[in-house]
This record gives structure tokens, C-alpha cells and sequence, in this order.
């Protein structure tokens, strides 16, 4: 009776775990190299000259 090969799963839970380092690597040099200016949140207040800020537009009144 042949012997069993042993398991070489742990081979491919090794290779995953690099590709993954290498695409958020990635992901993070490209991001590094693009930056944004601002990244608007919804429902924050925008500033206005007066620097009292306004109401976004987003918002609408629950009984109009």
C-alpha cells in the first residue's frame, strides 16, 4: 500500500497571504500616489461666509 502524501494546503494558505499583501500594497501605493483634496460626508454642514455653516441639501423636511 502506497503512503500518503503529505498535505501541501498549507502551501496555498501561504500563497494567498502574500497575494493579499501585495494587492493592499498596491492598493495603498496607488492611493498614495492619487490623493484627494476633501471627501464630503453627507449631512455635514457646509461653511458659509459668515461661518455659520448651512443645511445640506441632502436633507429633506419630515413633514413638507
Amino acid at each position: 500500500m502506497k503512503e500518503a502524501k503529505p498535505s501541501r494546503l498549507w502551501l496555498w494558505f501561504v500563497a494567498a497571504f502574500i497575494c493579499q499583501g501585495l494587492v493592499w500594497a498596491t492598493l495603498f501605493t496607488v492611493a498614495h500616489l492619487n490623493p484627494v483634496a476633501e471627501v464630503p460626508l453627507v449631512g455635514a454642514r457646509a461653511p458659509t461666509p459668515d461661518g455659520r455653516g448651512q443645511k445640506p441639501d441632502l436633507v429633506q423636511p419630515a413633514n413638507p
